[in-house]
């Protein structure tokens, strides 16, 4: 791995929180509601692992959302022998289409993501989330939302090429930063 901004700032990953999204799903999966990791997702889930645990990220011990890309998104990140605790605090919110319309085109976060986001940052603030956990986009646009009502914690966005190299990322426009939150590989939450 190349040395990464991460590096390069003297993050310290291994005190952070991490929150990573789930892989993209199999389109052709019979089941629309919970879709399983598309097969070369897998990989790019192996690659962010790796990535993390040269960081200093600890996959031992991982919560993740109870649905299926999810789980899977942790298996191919980690050895199998690790524990994936599920939290229905991480799971995926449901949200109508005029809502991805306004998320993709206004930049805006729908009202029940930036609930879910505030129930996940009110955990981390009660040490009840702690270390490694694997989530939805809609959680994580959340957290990015309402971090600034959490002034004891700190929030860095960071993305993952394909030949596993960090990057932070830069900060955008509103339209920009939603159009990209497939690249995004991870957040980290830091207390101040």
């Amino acid at each position: 791995m190349a040395t990464t901004e991460a590096q390069q700032v003297n993050l310290d990953l291994s005190d952070a929180m991490i929150f990573a999204r789930h892989g993209d799903v199999d389109k052709c999966s019979p089941d629309r509601n919970d879709r399983g990791l598309a097969d070369d997702e897998k990989n790019r889930a192996s690659i962010v692992g790796v990535a993390l645990s040269q960081l200093g990220v600890d996959l031992s011990n991982v919560r993740s959302s109870p649905l299926i890309r999810a789980e899977e998104t942790v298996l191919a990140q980690k050895s199998k022998q690790a524990i994936a605790l599920t939290d229905n605090r991480l799971s995926e919110v449901p949200y109508s289409r005029p809502a991805i319309i306004a998320q993709l085109f206004i930049g805006r976060v729908p009202k029940a993501h930036q609930e879910s986001g505030r129930s996940v940052l009110r955990a981390v603030m009660a040490n009840e989330m702690n270390g490694y956990s694997v989530t939805h986009n809609g959680v994580i646009a959340g957290m990015r939302k309402v971090i600034d009502e959490f002034p004891e914690l700190n929030l860095a966005s960071y993305t993952i090429t394909k030949d596993g190299d960090v990057a932070r990322e830069r900060p955008r426009s509103k339209l920009r930063r939603s159009l990209i939150m497939k690249n995004l590989a991870f957040i980290a939450i830091s207390r101040v």
